[in-house]
């Protein structure tokens, strides 16, 4: 890419790189690769810090690198998930950074634990949040009938299945048009 004007060019510098795409290797043949450290690597770059699979990717790698031999190796890897993984935990709790993989692990069961009883509960949460809402809704249509039927007498079936397939604000609207509305269709429209 560098145009080196003649005697020049056979100082100019020549790259060779080999192209690694880890969005095309599948989880699958990364699993037919268990004592590849590359595909830990991709494992570990392709997956959220909060995904229990994390913590099975280190226990591999713990029991892969536990010879004294990969000591340099070990260590590279602690850097890298204090780096990369560990530093996107919860920033509002200061911890100590962990010095070898088993101490990982130790964090990341520790975290995934929370992690996942933090889920449950939200799911909780939204479930008695959307419980509240169908019963705010189904109360809605109750009283809307109620008030339709005191107001222009026995509902219509097209007027009793426009009610059971409105939406709650629009339930709302219509309770507050009943008293103002001169017919049925003043307040829910015409029928079709």
């Amino acid at each position: 890419m560098i145009a080196a004007p003649g005697g020049l060019a056979r100082w100019s510098p020549r790259f060779r790189h080999h192209l690694l795409d880890q969005g095309r290797v599948s989880e699958k043949e990364l699993r037919r690769l268990p004592d590849n450290l590359m595909a830990r690597l991709i494992e570990l770059e392709t997956h959220l810090p909060d995904d229990p699979f994390i913590r099975e990717v280190t226990q591999a790698l713990a029991e892969h690198l536990k010879d004294p031999a990969f000591d340099s190796l070990r260590r590279a890897f602690v850097v890298f998930y204090n780096r990369t993984i560990l530093s996107k935990l919860d920033a509002s709790q200061s911890i100590e950074p962990p010095n070898d993989l088993q101490e990982i692990d130790t964090m990341l069961a520790e975290r995934i634990d929370q992690w996942l009883e933090g889920i449950r509960q939200e799911g909780v949460l939204k479930g008695e949040q959307e419980g509240l809402l169908k019963g705010k809704r189904v109360e809605a249509v109750r009283m809307l009938s109620q008030l339709l039927r005191l107001r222009f007498g026995e509902l219509p079936t097209w007027a009793e299945e426009r009610l059971a397939r409105a939406p709650l604000g629009q339930l709302e609207g219509w309770i507050d048009a009943v008293l103002a509305a001169e017919t049925l269709e003043g307040v829910i429209g015409p029928e079709g």
